[in-house]
């Protein structure tokens, strides 16, 4: 695993959601037990069984979690965007990580020594209440996305997803594969791609490439149940 290592940064600290609200003086304490590190595309940051005592915040590009199945076949579970942060359960826990981590987008990820930031949260218990937050958002989204695969169509699930993944101009620029993105929807990338070439032929969308998939019609696509 290969990285570019840059001690003390306090830029990396403060361009995250869970310290951007301390103080500076409060961001500097973190800043010195942080070092930054940037990984190429394709690098695995991480693997399920690996064990550590940090806590990684990533402060730009994307990094996808996924786990293996029973089957063999890898479950995407998350993508990791600039601001997130994972291997928590080091922090909380003193668990091995249950998930691969793999760099989808060159990135810089701030490493944060677990045993000092528990010290840190024990000063500053705002950093303890923003990283339950997040989790607590994390763990509601996993129970809203187990009950969607559960109840609602495939149809309704990939214009869900094409909803919620729009930027402002309705366009979706994925990030991962067709293969990942079905995988994330728990189903096949056939199914997605006859759905999707479905979607096109209603007016719904238009695929323009390989990734990118433009939104022509939100309302019929909010509609689909």
């Amino acid at each position: 695993m290969s990285c570019m290592c840059h001690h003390h940064s306090h830029e990396c600290i403060a361009r995250v959601p869970i310290f951007e609200e301390l103080s500076e003086h409060e961001q500097k304490a973190i800043s010195e037990i942080t070092v930054e590190k940037t990984y190429k595309k394709g690098e695995q940051l991480y693997k399920a069984g690996d064990m550590f005592s940090y806590l990684m915040v990533l402060s730009k590009g994307a990094i996808k979690l996924s786990r293996i199945a029973l089957n063999g076949k890898e479950q995407v579970t998350r993508i990791v965007r600039a601001g997130d942060f994972i291997g928590e359960l080091s922090v909380l826990s003193n668990k091995p990580q249950r998930d691969f981590a793999t760099i989808l987008e060159d990135a810089t990820v701030c490493i944060v020594e677990a045993e000092q930031l528990k010290h840190l949260m024990n000063q500053q218990p705002s950093i303890a209440f923003k990283i339950m937050e997040t989790l607590t958002n994390r763990l509601d989204n996993a129970e809203d996305i187990i009950q969607s695969n559960s109840i609602s169509s495939p149809e309704e699930r990939i214009a869900q997803k094409l909803l919620e993944l729009a930027d402002e101009n309705n366009v979706v620029n994925l990030r991962i594969s067709k293969k990942d993105f079905a995988n994330m929807l728990s189903i096949t990338q056939e199914t997605l791609s006859r759905k999707l070439a479905y979607f096109q032929n209603k007016g719904f969308i238009q695929l323009d490439g390989q990734r990118k998939i433009i939104l022509k019609d939100v309302q019929r696509l909010s509609n689909i149940d």
